[in-house]
């Protein structure tokens, strides 16, 4: 059963990375000055994978819980689960930052698109990269290992 869930959880890593690279080929740039209703693209990826996008991040959680719990020098433990989680933090800032900064330059340069900034979604077509990317790839990683972190902690005690 072991390696069944091995082979799961390698299988869904795979998919993962497919899933980051399939969203970010299709998300559409500015400069094109498309403004279509064909939907959001890029987002189909990212809900059709995401029960295996959901195994990956469990297994990792349940592996580096593991991993952690079987190791014996502790002094380093909360040190990288803090610096983990403020760079997981810091990543979630810079992404939303970067989502507010391509609504803004859309509402300059596609007016068309919609005139008033508020109604454009900060999760839309144009700004699929800027949610689903390596960037946040390591975020969703770090937050995988500060949750396995605390529950290696809990399992310990």
């Amino acid at each position: 059963m072991r390696i069944f869930l091995l082979i799961l959880y390698i299988f869904s890593f795979i998919a993962s990375v497919a899933i980051v690279l399939l969203t970010q080929w299709l998300s559409y740039d500015v400069s094109d000055g498309y403004a279509g209703g064909n939907g959001n693209p890029g987002s189909m990826f990212v809900l059709l994978g995401y029960p295996l996008l959901a195994f990956f991040i469990y297994g990792t959680i349940e592996y580096l819980m593991r991993f952690l719990i079987d190791r014996e020098n502790r002094k380093w433990f909360l040190p990288t689960l803090v610096s983990a989680g403020f760079l997981a933090l810091c990543i979630a800032v810079y992404t939303i930052w970067s989502a507010f900064q391509v609504r803004e330059q859309l509402a300059r340069e596609l007016p068309e698109y919609n005139p008033r900034i508020e109604d454009i979604p900060l999760w839309n077509s144009y700004t699929n990269d800027v949610f689903v990317n390596w960037l946040t790839f390591l975020a969703m990683l770090l937050f995988c290992y500060v949750i396995g972190s605390l529950w290696a902690i809990k399992r310990s005690k």
